[in-house]
C-alpha cells in the first residue's frame, strides 16, 4: 500500500537541523521504501539520499524521464513504468 504522501524527515546533524522531503514511501513485504518523482530529466534528489543516510532502506526508487538505470541502492525508472514498479514491490 502506499504510504504518506510527502513524508517529511528531519535528521539533525550537531547543531544544525536539515528538512527533507521525499514524494511517497511504500510499504512492502520487508521493507519501507521511498520514492523521489521528478518531472524533468534533472533528477538530482538530495532529500531521497537524506532519507537513505537516515533509514538505510533496501533500495530507493526515482522515477523521471530518463530511462531505466541501477545504480545499486537507487532504482531509476521512467514515469510511465513507476506504477507496474511499485505494483511489483508491495505484491
Amino acid at each position: 500500500m502506499l504510504g504518506n504522501i510527502s513524508a517529511i524527515i528531519r535528521i539533525r546533524k550537531g547543531d544544525y537541523a536539515e528538512r527533507s522531503e521525499v514524494d511517497f514511501v511504500v510499504q512492502g513485504p520487508r521493507a519501507v521504501y521511498p520514492v523521489e518523482v521528478k518531472s524533468a530529466t534533472n533528477t538530482k534528489a538530495k532529500s531521497l539520499k537524506v532519507y537513505m543516510d537516515a533509514y538505510n532502506p533496501p533500495f530507493a526508487v526515482k522515477s523521471s524521464l530518463k530511462n531505466y538505470s541501477d545504480a545499486g541502492s537507487v532504482r531509476s525508472v521512467p514515469l510511465y513504468a513507476l506504477g507496474l514498479l511499485l505494483g511489483r514491490m508491495i505484491g
